[in-house]
């Protein structure tokens, strides 16, 4: 900079010298010419205007002075953004030479910037990655176009580093094309994911051990659960069988206390054969293949509807069936769903006058299909919908609707098994209305 400056200083000193000259040759010849014609007036007039042009000249010579120094202002602000950046510059020609680069550029490669101008850039790039900068960048001499690539590079210590290149092309000062680019090290962060991934993976193998061991533990406790239900229903059979024997061999021998007795282990032991069964039933479910075909929804429902109707001949009962839906479900599963859902409706709507029972179903703004059963029967408190779907949970006495509270939880595993969801909203003495969904896919 100051050397710079003294240059300049002593160009507008011998610029101001000659500008002095050529006024004092002038004065000599405008005196001469002056005392020729004897006009002292035009000779003053004359005199004036140069003076001031000699300000004019030395004021714009002030102006350009003060310009000059706020480029070199500006020259020194740019070369420390450019030397200080925390990324890497340089110049490329279109043989890939390094013409200019940056202070952080020699620090990335180890060199000072004075040695890497005249080198290849090829040069610190790992032998695997060179085709991917080489091929974009000769594309950019071609047709102007931009790139971005991460590449491999090694330093002149043989450190391997990663970096982040973006280039443009552009013009240099004397109207060649050279290529510009920005190298940002990206070594921490391509370290930190390589990290992750490993984590990730590391994660997923202990995911599926853990699930290996949950579907081991789970197939072990159903193999129980089904073979403890198996043999219990041999001494259930055994105990209703000589109970009723003992009933009818010697109902004249036992006194009305007697009979009582026997006739509630009978019907313990059907309860017990029942529990026995819903568990069968239970296990069953959450063990089965699903197997998705397209199922009419609204069929199936009418044909669980028109079998209630045959069995309970005089009940009156007013259906309302949306037609027309259809799902992607297992046929022999959704059946079993919907069997337990309108045998509901129709257990809770039997002390209902005027019963209405409504099948239908409701589609959103983004497409999603939500499918209901609605009644207008007994209903139940909300504050007890956590027990809905938990097996043997009632929220009505058993002497005021028969059943042993497995169907909802029967009904929840199998819209699970589909992806779906299920959920009720009821009033005491208002009815209840089932909701549930059936995905065409189950996300992964």
């Amino acid at each position: 900079m100051a050397s710079r400056h003294e240059t300049r200083v002593r160009q507008f000193s011998e610029l101001r010298r000659r500008a002095e000259e050529i006024l004092r040759n002038r004065i000599i010849t405008l005196a001469s010419n002056t005392a020729a014609s004897s006009s002292s007036e035009e000779a003053l007039r004359a005199l004036h205007e140069l003076s001031v042009h000699q300000i004019e000249l030395e004021m714009q010579n002030e102006e350009l002075n003060r310009a000059l120094e706020a480029v070199d202002a500006a020259r020194a602000r740019y070369s420390e953004f450019y030397d200080l950046s925390p990324a890497g510059f340089c110049s490329l020609s279109d043989q890939g030479t390094i013409l200019e680069a940056n202070l952080t550029l020699g620090r990335m490669l180890g060199l000072p910037c004075s040695e890497l101008v005249g080198q290849t850039i090829a040069r610190f790039i790992l032998d695997e990655d060179k085709d991917v900068h080489g091929l974009p960048f000769r594309r950019l001499f071609a047709t102007g176009d931009p790139y971005t690539c991460d590449l491999g590079m090694v330093d002149r210590d043989g450190i391997r580093f990663w970096v982040h290149l973006a280039a443009v092309s552009a013009r240099s000062g004397s109207g060649a094309t050279v290529c510009r680019a920005v190298m940002s090290d990206i070594t921490e962060l391509r370290l930190a994911h390589a990290n992750i991934l490993r984590m990730a993976e590391d994660l997923e193998r202990r995911v599926k051990e853990r699930t290996a061991e949950l579907e081991f533990t789970n197939l072990e406790l159903e193999t129980f659960s089904v073979s403890v239900a198996q043999d219990l229903r041999s001494p259930i059979h055994t105990i209703q069988g000589f109970s009723e024997a003992l009933l009818e061999t010697y109902r004249e021998k036992l006194d009305e206390t007697g009979r009582n007795y026997l006739s509630r282990i009978r019907q313990g032991a059907e309860r017990m054969g029942e529990l026995i069964e819903d568990l069968l039933k239970l296990s069953h479910v959450v063990r089965s293949e699903v197997c998705r075909a397209e199922i009419d929804l609204s069929a199936v429902c009418r044909e669980v509807l028109a079998g209630l109707v045959l069995a309970h001949p005089q009940r009156r009962v007013e259906v309302f069936l949306t037609e027309g839906m259809l799902v992607q479900a297992d046929s022999r599963l959704i059946k079993v769903a919907v069997e337990n859902l309108l045998n509901n409706s129709w257990k809770y709507t039997s002390r209902a006058k005027g019963t209405r029972i409504t099948v239908g179903e409701q589609r959103s703004t983004d497409g999603s299909r939500t499918f209901f059963i609605r009644d207008n029967g007994a209903g139940f408190d909300m504050a007890q919908a956590g027990k809905l779907f938990t097996p043997f949970q009632r929220l009505h006495a058993s002497q005021e609707y028969e059943g042993l509270g497995i169907g909802l939880a029967i009904v929840q595993r199998i819209i699970r098994r589909h992806g779906g969801k299920i959920w009720a909203e009821a009033e005491p003495g208002s009815g209840a209305t089932f909701f549930f969904t059936i995905p065409e896919r189950v996300e992964s």
